[in-house]
């Protein structure tokens, strides 16, 4: 009797040993902290500290993504009632509790983010929020006028207007004879530069996501190569002269003729990226705006840097085209308008 007991005991406890209990799929939810990955950011919960019917807890959302986060709002399921927040605020307690960030701390840059605290009366313990997420997947960017201010563009654009000319030292023979051709005519018309690696700025209010100006280099006698918006980095026809109203050519004072070339092949291989929406993220290589491509192409190649501080901000440091122009390692070797030679 007693052998029968003690094998039916031993039993009982192998199969406890083989199949440990385990949580129900409702407890397994509230532990003490969560992460939530999305594409293009990530959400997490540390619990700080806890006391009989409360909890102190730490919430951070992080931009993993490639573009600005602008003016958040996180969604939230959370079994308690919020008494207390600091770095953020409750919007509702609807069906799920919706927080929005305390105005100083409204956009996360690329790589950057923000975090906020509170405190909460919980009916249970082991009570933490779950299933948080911003309230749109869509990932905003700041408009161009925020960050290029429109009367130090008006500046710049003054200060390239007075600069010299100079003449090209890289100008391909085929443009020199068009330029010679012109010289005994009193209105000279403009021609498409032809060199390789020749940088175009246009001030132009442009129709694509700046309000005005736009880069591009030229690749041969036929394309360019510039970011455009939704179509990204593409190759565009080198036809300057008659599709914008003005533009400028300019060339690196410290490089020859092949090493320019290879700026535009650096360009060129970029050919189908996205574009950069984050004028800020200069230091990105998947996505481009127009002057970020070209400006990538000299510091990647020769550690040329053709930015300024002109519009720089505890966010970064954005390049405008403008700026490109106005670098004194460059010179202007044409501007045209309306056609003709200025």
């Amino acid at each position: 009797m007693k052998n029968r007991f003690l094998i039916g005991f031993l039993m009982v406890l192998l199969i406890v040993t083989m199949f440990p209990v385990t949580q129900s799929s409702a407890e397994s939810k509230n532990t003490s902290g969560q992460e939530i990955d999305k594409k293009e950011y990530q959400v997490s919960f540390r619990k700080v500290d806890s006391w009989e019917g409360h909890i102190n807890g730490e919430i951070t959302i992080k931009n993993i993504g490639d573009f600005m986060i602008k003016d958040w709002q996180l969604e939230m399921d959370f079994d308690g009632k919020i008494e207390n927040i600091w770095n953020a605020s409750v919007v509702s307690y609807d069906d799920r509790i919706v927080l929005s960030n305390d105005g100083w701390n409204r956009d996360i840059a690329v790589g950057g983010e923000v975090n906020f605290g509170f405190v909460a009366s919980i009916r249970e313990n082991n009570t933490v929020p779950c299933n948080m997420h911003l309230q749109t997947d869509e990932i905003n960017c700041l408009n161009s006028k925020e960050i290029f201010n429109k009367e130090e563009l008006e500046e710049l654009k003054e200060e390239i207007a007075n600069l010299q000319i100079e003449d090209n030292p890289y100008e391909d023979s085929e443009s020199f004879a068009i330029k010679n051709l012109c010289d005994v005519k009193k209105k000279l018309p403009g021609y498409n530069p032809r060199t390789k690696g020749t940088i175009l700025i246009t001030t132009d209010k442009y129709k694509g996501v700046l309000d005005s100006g736009h880069a591009a280099i030229v690749y041969d006698h036929n394309s360019v190569v510039e970011a455009m918006g939704d179509d990204g980095i593409i190759s565009g026809k080198n036809n300057w002269v008659k599709s914008k109203k003005e533009f400028y050519s300019c060339v690196p004072r410290k490089l020859n003729v092949d090493q320019m070339g290879r700026t535009a092949n650096y360009c060129h291989n970029q050919i189908g990226k996205k574009y950069n929406y984050n004028f800020f993220d200069i230091d990105t290589r998947k996505a481009f705006y127009c002057s970020h491509l070209v400006y990538a192409s000299y510091i990647d190649l020769y550690k040329i840097n053709l930015n300024t501080d002109k519009f720089k901000t505890p966010l970064g440091n954005p390049i405008h085209p403008y700026e490109i122009l106005s670098n004194s390692k460059m010179m202007v070797v044409s501007h045209v308008k309306d056609g003709y030679r200025v």
